[in-house]
């Protein structure tokens, strides 16, 4: 079965981190984007400030337009972000500023070759095991 996939001109508000947005609508209504096909270093990470200061700069000054392609656990928009015509995660992920899902492997491959952004460390940590060594352990409820 296949979804259409929706898309939206926004103009932009806030950027949280360097994989995250808030957005208005045409009709005024806001939305938080989580960009898809990438996960960004937490903001306390190494390169987390720059990751958002990348997506900031990617995002500034031009009409965006988002294909949202889901939703989150948390109820962000999951979709694609596009500036003009410049794919917004790929950006990221070429500047070594996030974490690529396989659509971008080859980006993120060549920004570790050229030890870019986050690359640039020895062993970087992925943001999902990062959060999971910071998340308390859960007690059982017994």
């Amino acid at each position: 079965m296949m979804l259409l996939a929706i898309l939206l001109h926004v103009t932009l508000l806030h950027v949280f981190d360097g994989d995250t947005i808030l957005v208005r609508n045409e009709s005024g209504r806001l939305a938080r984007i989580r960009l898809s096909g990438i996960d960004a270093p937490e903001s306390v990470q190494p390169f987390g400030a720059e990751s958002r200061e990348s997506l900031a700069q990617l995002v500034s000054g031009c009409p965006l337009v988002v294909e949202i392609e889901t939703s989150d656990r948390y109820g962000r928009l999951v979709a694609r972000v596009s500036c003009g015509d410049h794919d917004v995660s790929l950006e990221q992920v070429i500047r070594g500023l996030a974490w690529s899902d396989p659509l971008y492997s080859r980006e993120e491959q060549l920004a570790r070759a050229l030890h870019r952004g986050l690359w640039s460390q020895r062993d970087p940590i992925p943001p999902w095991r990062f959060r999971r060594l910071r998340s308390p352990p859960e007690i059982p409820s017994h």
